[in-house]
């Protein structure tokens, strides 16, 4: 990611670099968002940083369909990607912890935007 960062400055407007920039990043979410479904792990999705991770990809993404809005693969990448981040929130609001009661309106939020991001990612990539 270091060399698309350094790309990115110099070139703005390359799509490549931040097409590569969002898939990278998408990896490494997607990554994260597997340990979340381990029922061992105590990973979690907002409070280790990786929701903020999980934004700047979505934006990376956004950025490179911005600059070339014809490109399939990467509309179904953005859309997977916020698929896997509203199953999240909607896990989130499953386990009905005490730290998530206050913030439920919140979550229900970011989860219903979450689902339109991909609704039409998979649309922008069906036409």
């Amino acid at each position: 990611m270091k060399y698309y960062l350094l790309d990115i400055r110099i070139h703005p407007n390359r799509f490549d670099s931040w097409a590569g920039m969002a898939l990278a990043r998408s990896s490494q979410i997607e990554d994260r968002l597997r340990l979340c479904e381990s029922k061992k792990s105590h990973h979690k999705f907002s409070d280790s940083g990786t929701e903020r991770r999980a934004m700047a990809a979505l934006a990376c993404f956004k950025r490179a369909l911005s600059i070339e809005s014809d490109s399939v693969k990467l509309w179904i990448e953005y859309g997977s990607l916020a698929y896997w981040i509203q199953s999240m929130y909607s896990r989130k609001l499953k386990r009905r912890s005490k730290s998530v009661k206050g913030d439920e309106q919140n979550i229900e939020m970011k989860q219903k935007q979450m689902i339109n991001i991909a609704k039409n990612s998979f649309n922008s990539a069906k036409n």
